[in-house]
């Protein structure tokens, strides 16, 4: 019954996070709903991982996370700077 609540809820604040994606205003808008994209799916790997008893989901969830974390800082000196 737990799991009914934590899939959902995820699968509920993904398909809102996806709706902010595609229709935000800003650019700014856009690139924090793929942030939040990223850590919904990042904690949905990390609970399936718990589910399944590996430990490989771990890993793979870090080097996204890393990945995204570089393009937001990317991202936010492109918006400062520009391109030069």
């Amino acid at each position: 019954m737990v799991e009914f609540f934590i899939i959902g809820g995820l699968g509920l604040s993904l398909i809102l996070s996806l709706v902010r994606l595609f229709i935000g205003p800003t650019p700014q808008d856009r690139v924090l709903a793929l942030d939040v994209i990223t850590v919904q799916v990042s904690a949905f790997l990390i609970y399936w991982s718990f589910m399944e008893g590996v430990n490989y989901y771990i890993d793979i969830v870090l080097v996204i996370a890393s990945a995204v974390f570089l393009s937001t800082i990317l991202f936010a000196r492109y918006l400062e700077k520009g391109l030069k």
